[in-house]
């Protein structure tokens, strides 16, 4: 295989990304639940439901990438992005929906780990490894264009129909299936499927026991879990406002236009902070949900977008960590459990977050939330020094 031709994933790895995080519907989806008479709670019931799903998807989809091939597994997950949709356009319930958010998990377990995995491996493939920060950085703010140009673009066609975010976003996930199709997958070896679940195990329990991998899975874990929650309740907190679904549409396009900064930010910002510095940067994310939680509440409209810019300043950091440590051989399956983490603690923080809401208010769930990250983060800063940016392939600027 010439370099030429791996090269070319270095361009499709960025359109998968872009097109798969172009969520039309992310800006109608809350008033799409209260139209249907369901309440904040049921936004995080419904993705906790998401959550247990990937819990058991996760590993098991990373270990089908490293034994099956990245590209085939690519190819199998993007059909089931538009087939999600169309449950989510004609269901009218809680049960519909959660059914929907089930098919949306098979997409996402078959794409989280597997695209970092081939971005990582055609960079090495080609002598580029050391790039691999910088690339990952660019794929985080691809991911924030794309969700920032469709909640310009889904807020608008709401005030067509609440249902056209649905219609339009069914068409474009079709891309992703010729983007998967082109794609190559540089020489590596591979697992054996006979050793599935053998293999399963012991990856799995070599992150999740105490070794130099646990700090870097549970970073991308607390990492995903406070930017999805604060992503979440950005929009709950948009429509108590009573704001209408354009200007969501563009305050939601504001929070992800901070992930586009953070994502091409964070490695500069490592550079020249040095890794233990920048983790201390990173830990602001507690006392900033703190803040959020005992001043007024129109304060999370600048606060949302600090959240998202440390949220894809961080994401890279931990991934870049976490693959230069993993053999090529098992990569997405030890990038999975990082995701499985994630989803572990979504399940536990997202529904809790959802009744605080409910039940007592938006700034006593972000306070509560502040009060889990804090001690996170320092737990992080404290097991991961002492860190130098060049060891992690950060060249100094």
């Amino acid at each position: 295989m010439t370099s030429a031709v791996v090269r070319r994933n270095l361009a499709l790895v960025p359109a998968f990304t872009f097109t798969s995080e172009f969520f039309l519907i992310v800006p109608v989806l809350v008033t799409w639940y209260a139209h249907h008479g369901l309440g904040s709670s049921a936004v995080f019931v419904t993705q906790a439901v998401f959550g247990i799903a990937m819990f058991f998807l996760e590993v098991p989809s990373g270990f089908l990438a490293d034994a099956l091939g990245r590209r085939r597994t690519l190819l199998f997950g993007a059909l089931f992005w538009p087939l999600s949709l169309c449950v989510y356009r004609a269901g009218d319930s809680l049960s519909s929906f959660i059914a929907a958010e089930l098919l949306a998990a098979v997409a996402v377990s078959c794409q989280s780990g597997c695209l970092s995995a081939l971005l990582f491996d055609s960079l090495k493939s080609l002598g580029r490894e050391a790039d691999y920060l910088r690339f990952e950085g660019r794929q985080s703010a691809i991911a924030r264009w794309g969700c920032m140009v469709a909640s310009v673009m889904g807020g608008l066609l709401a005030r067509v129909g609440l249902a056209w975010p649905f219609n339009v976003n069914i068409l474009t996930f079709f891309g992703l299936l010729p983007l998967a199709y082109v794609m190559v997958e540089p020489e590596r070896d591979k697992p054996e499927l006979r050793h599935a679940w053998r293999e399963i195990w012991q990856v799995t329990g070599h992150c999740l026991r105490p070794g130099p991998l646990l700090p870097w899975v549970v970073g991308v874990g607390v990492v995903s879990c406070i930017g999805l929650v604060s992503l979440w309740a950005s929009l709950i907190a948009y429509r108590v406002w009573g704001l209408s679904l354009a200007w969501q549409g563009v305050l939601f396009a504001g929070f992800q236009g901070a992930g586009i900064l953070g994502g091409l930010w964070g490695p500069r910002l490592l550079a020249h902070l040095g890794a233990q510095r920048f983790l201390w940067v990173l830990c602001l994310q507690g006392p900033l949900l703190l803040l959020v939680g005992v001043a007024p509440e129109w304060l999370l409209v600048p606060v949302a977008p600090l959240l998202a810019l440390s949220w894809n300043m961080a994401l890279p950091f931990f991934y870049n960590g976490l693959n230069r440590r993993t053999d090529s051989r098992m990569r997405a399956t030890v990038l999975s459990v990082s995701s499985l983490m994630a989803r572990a603690f979504f399940i536990g923080v997202g529904p809790l977050f959802g009744v605080l809401t409910d039940q007592g208010s938006l700034p006593m769930a972000f306070f509560v939330l502040g009060g889990v990250a804090l001690p996170a983060w320092l737990w992080l800063a404290w097991r991961l020094p002492p860190l130098e940016a060049n060891s992690l392939g950060v060249v100094p600027t």
